[in-house]
């Protein structure tokens, strides 16, 4: 039976600030040690326990303990319930979902040490995804774009390029673009609930005109005026949060319907 949950019309993110040092040791036994000495140990499912202890490499195990704690922290707070309480469940592409909080939509995602968390609890959005990337890396190219994104997406981007080479890194406004493209993108994908498994030209956003305006191939099969999506900038990483809104009968922009609200995280 599924659990009322209050609504409110938002997406709150929390980023892991305060969390980093948590788990840093580099060998399996300081890192349980730390993990212990946390007091955040008790918070873990078994199953969660057994993960924690199969990543080899410190930096990783580090980030999976702290996304849990992320998860389980702030959503216990949402719900009213024990960290430790807390039951998951996965779709069929590996996608969380609280079993007991089925209204509760969330989505999680991280680039090195850094972690963000999205969620809502408003009606309206039926699922959820987020993405953070570091703005600050000189990663993106024409030859990346043209691999996966839709050609009015490389076309925008040829356009802010110049005569710059495929395989040279973009310049600062083609740079910024790309990754305007790149989180919107990946959290569709996310919140369509696929992954890659959705094909990243099938589907595309277009700047030109000043404002955002979202496309998708018939393909697909979904309607593009049920998704609504936002963006920032957060300490250098670009953030994109996607929401699938169920059809509403005014006439209201989606992407006004909603409020992004920054947190910190409810402990420790």
């Amino acid at each position: 039976m599924t659990k009322p949950v209050s609504d409110a019309p938002s997406i709150d993110l929390y980023f892991n600030t305060g969390l980093s040092d948590i788990s840093a040791a580099p060998t399996e036994a300081g890192a349980k040690a730390d993990a212990q000495d946390s007091g955040y140990w008790q918070w873990l499912a078994e199953d969660e326990r057994n993960r924690f202890f199969r990543f080899r490499n410190p930096v990783a195990r580090q980030l999976f303990l702290t996304t849990r704690i992320m998860l389980r922290g702030a959503l216990s707070e949402i719900v009213s319930e024990k960290p430790d309480s807390l039951r998951f469940t996965t779709g069929e592409h590996g996608k969380p979902f609280l079993i007991d909080y089925q209204t509760v939509k969330f989505n999680l995602s991280h680039t090195g040490n850094q972690a963000v968390l999205a969620v809502s609890t408003a009606p309206e959005i039926e699922s959820l995804g987020v993405d953070i990337e570091d703005a600050r890396r000189s990663r993106g190219s024409l030859k990346l774009a043209r691999r996966f994104f839709a050609l009015s997406e490389i076309k925008q981007l040829e356009m802010l390029c110049g005569d710059v080479d495929e395989g040279t890194a973009f310049p600062p406004e083609a740079q910024s673009r790309f990754f305007d493209f790149w989180t919107l993108k990946e959290s569709f994908i996310k919140a369509l609930g696929t992954g890659l498994a959705t094909p990243l030209g099938q589907f595309g956003f277009d700047f030109t005109e000043g404002a955002r305006f979202f496309y998708a191939e018939p393909e697909l099969a979904i309607s593009p005026q049920q998704w609504c999506f936002q963006q920032l900038d957060w300490h250098g990483y670009r953030v994109g949060v996607c929401a699938h809104v169920a059809p509403s009968a005014s006439n209201e922009p989606l992407t006004d319907r909603f409020v992004l609200r920054r947190h910190n995280l409810p402990f420790p």
